[in-house]
């Protein structure tokens, strides 16, 4: 209802019907419905700092890792406990199948004794630059995934902390990989399993 009379001003009652000053007959207006919240998502999968290296991204993209390594480095949105799974063995595979290779080669050439040791010497330290350079690559997608992970479970990312701590960090990716994620979209993005 009006607080005013649309004719004349005067201040109105909740209870009147006809203003009492001029006798004009005051709008009853229904009330408003109160508002659903709005699940509705216009949400995007962001994309990761790897885009914006073009040239890193058609390197890796060349070999079929582009989009795999754009995706596993994303800290925003969520990420259910199956594909968690999946982006981390992953992950392990190929430090075991092209990073722990290539330190080994490092390491042979360091210390085999060979003919031509300036050659070997080269070839070991260029192998082992790369296998470093691997590894740290491997690193961040250990934490951003991590980080979706608990956004699925309804908390925040700064939990992924706790792997840092001994013994709190086997629990935390315990409870990463077997605890079920929130139902329905939540503050950090919709549903990844619908």
């Amino acid at each position: 209802m009006a607080n005013f009379c649309e004719g004349c001003g005067a201040p109105l009652k909740e209870t009147d019907k006809f203003c009492q000053n001029c006798g004009r007959t005051v709008e009853q207006k229904a009330p408003e419905p109160a508002q659903q919240p709005q699940q509705n998502f216009n949400w995007k999968e962001p994309e990761s700092f790897m885009k914006n290296i073009p040239f890193l991204y058609k390197f890796f993209e060349s070999f079929g890792f582009g989009r795999w390594l754009n995706y596993i480095y994303i800290a925003d949105g969520r990420i259910n406990r199956w594909k968690y799974f999946i982006e981390n063995i992953k992950v392990g595979l190929l430090i075991t199948f092209i990073d722990v290779p290539l330190y080994i080669v490092a390491y042979m050439c360091l210390v085999m004794p060979t003919d031509s040791p300036g050659a070997c010497l080269m070839l070991g330290l260029l192998t082992g630059f790369v296998a470093l350079v691997i590894s740290l690559l491997m690193i961040p997608p250990t934490y951003t995934l991590g980080i979706r992970r608990l956004h699925d479970l309804d908390k925040p990312g700064w939990v992924v902390l706790l792997y840092f701590i001994p013994y709190v960090g086997t629990a935390l990716s315990l409870y990463l990989l077997f605890f079920k994620g929130t139902d329905g979209p939540n503050k950090f993005g919709p549903d990844p399993l619908q």
